[in-house]
């Protein structure tokens, strides 16, 4: 198994759990919460790659990352934030699902790029009428076209690095999908 527990940090392959609440609550007067600052070194992980990270249960894309991350501070009823860390890619790649905290780990199967035809295809697990979320990092010279899905018919929500797509699936199973960008001349 691929996990190392580091400071309250525990890693389990692409997914790293950061462990206790980080508010101020029961700290002494004055004081403040600490920020968790993460070294992808001290994951394991190479220090010279760029890694895209995203929070599980905020889902918050936390953005391309060198060296470390800062965890957000939680609000004082929260006590674990779920990342997903994957190496940067310089064509659109999924950065979290939202079936399990492994972001991808137990649903997503058999995804591929292909370069030619600038589509992203893959298979996922899903469970019937659950809200099923794929999250997709979007590099600055691609533009978002289309989805197809043999699940559902999907919403799509762009912002300013990546896209969301939500499935609402009719059946228990494993449904197969496919995004089609477009390489842009110019920049967001």
């Amino acid at each position: 198994r691929n996990r190392r527990e580091i400071r309250g940090v525990i890693a389990l392959g692409q997914a790293l759990a950061i462990t206790g609440s980080r508010s101020s609550r029961g700290l002494p007067s004055g004081s403040r919460p600490t920020i968790t600052r993460t070294s992808f070194d001290d994951l394991g992980l190479s220090d010279k790659k760029e890694y895209l990270v995203y929070e599980f249960w905020s889902r918050q894309f936390l953005g391309r990352k060198k060296h470390a991350f800062v965890a957000p501070l939680q609000g004082p009823d929260k006590g674990l934030q779920v990342f997903s860390i994957r190496e940067a890619r310089e064509h659109p790649w999924v950065i979290s699902t939202s079936r399990h905290i492994s972001q991808g780990g137990v649903d997503l199967m058999n995804l591929r790029w292909d370069a030619n035809k600038h589509t992203l295809v893959g298979e996922s697990a899903v469970v019937q009428k659950d809200p099923y979320q794929i999250a997709v990092y979007l590099p600055q010279r691609y533009g978002f076209l289309d989805m197809e899905s043999s699940g559902a018919d999907p919403e799509i929500k762009k912002y300013d690095e990546y896209i969301t797509a939500t499935i609402v699936p009719k059946t228990t199973g494993t449904i197969s999908w496919s995004m089609t960008f477009a390489e842009q001349k110019s920049s967001r």
